[in-house]
């Protein structure tokens, strides 16, 4: 007697739920990355080690050291626009243009203040999946 398992269960894949087109407003849907997705845990990881290491460097006297540091609110514009947020549909500029996804600008648009319920409700989002 053996006991058998699937091929499918060889393959690593996120559980269903943790990934999901969320819709902003009409005709605007972002993809959101939950919280415990894997991508988002080893990306903060990442993260509190780039910061670990400039306390590091500042508590051995690198005053230098806190020009690369980065502030709560920095780093959780970041993680919105890097790891949370995948994805966008139906963003478009002043000019009418459509905007792609790039990390980079999402990041952008999560620091400016004038869309700060749009990073809290993207972070919301993230906490149901």
């Amino acid at each position: 007697m053996s006991f058998v398992i699937k091929k499918d269960a060889l393959t690593r894949r996120e559980p269903e739920g943790l990934e999901r087109w969320v819709e902003y407003q009409p005709g605007v849907k972002f993809l959101i990355r939950g919280l415990s997705h894997r991508f988002v845990q080893v990306g903060m990881e990442a993260k509190r080690e780039q910061q670990s290491h400039v306390y590091q460097r500042y508590n051995v006297g690198d005053r230098a050291a806190l020009e690369q540091g980065k502030t709560r609110e920095e780093l959780g514009n970041e993680m919105l626009g890097e790891l949370i947020v995948a994805d966008w549909k139906g963003l478009s500029l002043e000019d009418g243009s459509a905007l792609s996804y790039a990390p980079e600008t999402a990041t952008a648009i999560f620091s400016a203040p004038e869309y700060q319920d749009l990073a809290v409700w993207a972070m919301a989002q993230s906490l149901e999946q």
